[in-house]
């Protein structure tokens, strides 16, 4: 088999491969945990902006979950869930 065809046939395989399981992934949600108040700057920023953006821009297939008022434990369990590979990601100002 030339390489020319080869490359041919591995691309398909790929490019079906890779639509055939994009139909069925699983959708996402992203958690984002503050110890602001809602009424915070920070949390109106996040859920005007970066919430609606996210969900708009992945069509729907990722959802953003806030959670204000330390609602998912102070600054300390949030990097101590992170640490652990408990929550993923977490980020404050220093």
């Amino acid at each position: 088999m030339s390489f020319k065809r080869w490359l041919s046939l591995s691309m398909a395989a790929m490019f079906l491969f890779f639509f055939a399981f994009s139909a069925s992934a699983a959708d996402y949600t992203i958690k984002v945990g503050t110890i602001q108040p809602e009424s915070h700057p920070d949390c109106v920023l996040m859920r005007e902006v970066f919430q609606k953006y996210v969900e708009e821009n992945s069509g729907g297939r990722i959802k953003v979950e806030l959670y204000p008022n330390a609602q998912m434990g102070g600054d300390r369990e949030m990097a101590e869930a992170v640490i652990y590979d408990l929550k993923g990601h977490v980020s404050w100002w220093v």
